[in-house]
């Protein structure tokens, strides 16, 4: 009996060691739960401010004062030019009083006249050229369209633009049909115009030699000027037996051409 009571104590001390061991392997490992994902909020917009409007204003002061710069420079160049034109006159007075014989001062004096008369011939030039395109200039932008009425206006008002009755001499010149209105702007294109193309072409000797700023009256020109020799003769302004010249220069144009013009009655 006591060999069976170690028996079942030893069998029941296997089950304990096998339960212990099932027991160890069988038992659940614990695993944490995974963290929860913290969504990141999407950034939130920025308003962007719309640019402010610039405001474009017309600066009217600026641009009269301009134009009373520009007149001012253009009068004190001419003041100058008359002060030079008046020296020049009383040089050539002196100039008898002057002896040449001196091979020093003549040298001298040929270099410098010259260089007088390179400068001459190219305002002689130049003159008539800014002036004809100053002309041309206006006239254009008195027949294109101006954004304001009052702007437009002003320019067809103008006096060089102003279409005027003028005398049948003045449009035989021009080739211009009988009661046709002229400006100023337009006889003084036609005439430098038929000055310019004789020069250029040579098919009528208008050239003065030595002096660019001066041209003959020949070809068309000589019928003109006839007629305006007869208009200076009814109104005094030439004494019988006086005729005009028969040379004369650019700045001489319009008082001659005036006398086409008819007087308008207000």
């Amino acid at each position: 009996m006591s060999s069976s009571t170690a028996t079942v104590s030893t069998a029941s001390k296997k089950t304990t060691k096998s339960a212990a061991k099932t027991s160890t392997a069988t038992a659940p490992v614990a695993v944490a739960p995974p963290a929860p994902v913290v969504s990141t909020p999407a950034p939130a917009p920025v308003a962007v401010a719309a640019p402010t409007p610039v405001a474009t204003e017309t600066n009217t002061t600026a641009t009269t004062t301009d134009a009373t710069v520009t007149e001012d420079a253009s009068l004190k160049l001419l003041e100058q030019f008359n002060d030079f034109t008046d020296s020049l006159n009383e040089f050539t007075k002196n100039m008898k009083n002057v002896t040449f014989s001196n091979r020093e001062v003549r040298t001298r004096f040929d270099a410098i006249f010259r260089r007088f008369s390179k400068a001459s011939a190219q305002l002689s030039i130049t003159y008539p050229e800014l002036v004809s395109k100053e002309l041309l200039s206006a006239e254009k932008n008195s027949k294109g369209k101006s954004s304001t009425k009052k702007t437009t206006a002003n320019k067809d008002n103008a006096a060089v633009n102003k279409k005027l009755p003028v005398d049948d001499i003045l449009l035989s010149f021009m080739g211009l049909p009988a009661s046709t209105q002229v400006s100023r702007s337009d006889a003084l294109k036609a005439i430098t115009g038929y000055v310019k193309t004789a020069k250029q072409t040579g098919t009528v000797d208008v050239k003065v030699e030595g002096n660019n700023r001066a041209f003959k009256i020949a070809g068309k020109l000589q019928p003109l000027f006839k007629g305006i020799e007869k208009l200076m003769l009814e109104k005094g302004d030439l004494k019988k037996g006086e005729t005009v010249p028969d040379k004369i220069t650019y700045i001489q144009i319009m008082k001659y051409m005036s006398y086409c013009f008819k007087k308008v009655e207000a």
